[in-house]
């Protein structure tokens, strides 16, 4: 049995070793595969996973929304966000999750959580990155920020993202790319959830972050230009391997029923990330 990563561009994952990894400290002798596809070729490969050779797959850019209307059935988040990450292949049928939603609250707001109160809130992009983070922002009651605004080169697509903030009982807004400078400057945080970052990109290139929280869904070796310059500026930040940990490990769970062995993942993580692993168990 396999399980495909399916994007375009795929080359920067790190899955594959994350989640071959859980494979084997589970004993199990699955193998995962990250493929490259191209939009028009999204439904042959969904198609595929229907044949009984694969448990199932996930979902990354471009594909979380398109992937929505070629499932079977999908669970109530999928059906909130229009945006799935993760398929679950059994008997010839698909099913549609998103566990984006719990990396999201787990792996990259975890850390900033108790700073959401109030806060005023950046969303870049308008994908399903953007709408799984609107929905764990939304998971506390107690820590709604005072606005969250969703800017976007895609106007439509963010003023789609901002009404699902909205039904989520969150005060959304957007504002076009171009005020993008003076929409930041009146941010406490701002959250990076386009692919910007995994080809060497700086989405905020030219535009100071200092004093900020900046969270960056994109990851890489080394750090993300906006991760390394927020830094560099004296800003809390965090990168999304953190994310991509908790939502594979909750992908791990739904393909085969078992307890996902975090640590084993963590460690094969830190490893592709070249860096020294977390000292101490991971949640």
């Amino acid at each position: 049995m396999r399980v495909l990563l399916l994007g375009h561009p795929v080359a920067h994952s790190l899955s594959p070793p994350m989640q071959n990894a859980a494979f084997r400290a589970q004993g199990l002798t699955e193998g995962y595969e990250a493929v490259d596809v191209a939009p028009e070729k999204l439904a042959d490969y969904v198609t595929m996973l229907r044949g009984g050779l694969y448990l199932g797959a996930n979902v990354t850019v471009p594909h979380k929304t398109a992937a929505v209307a070629l499932m079977d059935s999908v669970d109530r988040e999928v059906e909130t966000l229009g945006a799935l990450n993760t398929i679950v292949a059994r008997d010839g049928r698909l099913g549609g999750h998103n566990t984006d939603i719990h990396g999201a609250w787990e792996g990259l707001l975890a850390p900033v959580r108790d700073s959401l109160l109030a806060a005023r809130l950046l969303l870049l992009g308008a994908g399903g990155g953007a709408r799984a983070l609107l929905a764990a922002v939304a998971k506390s009651a107690v820590s709604h920020p005072r606005q969250v605004v969703v800017c976007s080169r895609r106007e439509e697509a963010a003023a789609e993202v901002a009404a699902l903030g909205e039904r989520l009982g969150l005060p959304c807004s957007t504002a076009p790319w171009w005020e993008l400078r003076e929409v930041l400057r009146v941010a406490d945080i701002v959250v990076n959830c386009t692919p910007l970052g995994l080809r060497g990109e700086d989405p905020l290139e030219g535009i100071p972050v200092a004093g900020r929280v900046v969270l960056d869904m994109a990851y890489r070796p080394g750090g993300t230009p906006l991760f390394q310059r927020a830094w560099a500026e004296g800003s809390m930040a965090l990168q999304g391997d953190g994310m991509l940990l908790h939502q594979g490990a909750e992908a791990f769970r739904l393909w085969t029923g078992l307890t996902p062995p975090v640590a084993a993942m963590r460690l094969a993580l830190d490893e592709a990330m070249g860096r020294p692993p977390a000292p101490g168990p991971v949640a």
